[in-house]
């Protein structure tokens, strides 16, 4: 999968998302310097956010992974938000200590194939991805709210998936997908259906 994506880097919310990770990262150095030792995707609308430039959110859903060799709890998140200008509007950004990617159906290489966010040096000892816009679509197929729907019809509609993309990476976590594989298929024809139909 290429990862050769446009990104929206230089907004305030996504400037905000770094400045985080810019903390997150200090609390790791007071556990280990090892370079990797962590490595944290983005989710959400921040991801969305970041791919399109389109809605924010209030909330950072990451998922922080440690290496084998280190334990997650190790870290102690000292700042779990951070505050940045939007405009005139003074806003807060803050860490989703109950998010989980788990929530839905995960294609099993949506590790691998996240987009690096930052190009500081890889001695830093966290990591920082956005997950690709496919598995972002992917991962909404579980809860499937109105706001799922309308971020996959946006990832969609601004091309930063095409339909047959997002649906063979669909149904290939689908196949896996220890839940309602049922539901998550009705959910993704779902969403074909509605796309198909705003194109008609």
């Amino acid at each position: 999968m290429s990862k050769q994506r446009m990104l929206f880097t230089e907004t305030p919310l996504s400037k905000a998302i770094f400045k985080f990770f810019s903390s997150l990262e200090q609390d790791i150095l007071k556990a280990t310097n090892h370079p990797g030792a962590y490595r944290a995707y983005l989710f959400g609308g921040c991801a969305l956010h970041i791919h399109t430039n389109a809605r924010g959110s209030n909330d950072i859903d990451v998922e922080i992974n440690a290496a084998r060799r280190m334990e997650k709890t190790q870290v102690l998140i000292t700042k779990a938000s951070v505050t940045y200008q939007n405009g005139s509007t003074k806003r807060i950004l803050a860490f989703d200590t109950n998010f989980t990617p788990m929530l839905g159906p995960l294609h099993e290489d949506y590790q691998d194939d996240a987009i690096r966010l930052q190009s500081e040096s890889y001695d830093s000892p966290l990591w920082t991805y956005v997950v690709t816009p496919e598995d972002l679509a992917v991962s909404k197929l579980g809860r499937f709210g109105a706001q799922d729907i309308d971020d996959i019809l946006t990832l969609l509609r601004m091309k930063k998936m095409t339909l047959d993309g997002f649906y063979k990476r669909a149904t290939e976590a689908i196949d896996y997908y220890a839940c309602n594989k049922t539901t998550a298929t009705g959910n993704l024809n779902h969403i074909v259906r509605l796309y198909n139909q705003s194109n008609d």
